[in-house]
């Protein structure tokens, strides 16, 4: 399992998580594909805190993000 959790507000995130239920059978390698597609997909423009949000990638990278005024 893996994902992704998106601050939108300073009490409001949206998260998104690649999983399988446990007893399900899984095919990864495809289903990592799709994900990433739908995660590379999304745009945010901005939220109400007034930051720009870039579109998560596959590999994460943490940094700060300047609100614009």
């Amino acid at each position: 399992m893996h994902g992704y959790m998106i601050e939108v507000t300073d009490t409001l995130s949206l998260e998104i998580n690649h999983f399988s239920p446990s007893g399900i059978t899984a095919d990864f390698a495809a289903d990592e594909i799709v994900f990433n597609t739908i995660v590379q997909s999304l745009t945010f423009g901005g939220t109400l805190k007034g930051s720009v949000i870039s579109p998560p990638i596959a590999t994460p990278t943490i940094e700060p993000i300047t609100p614009i005024y």
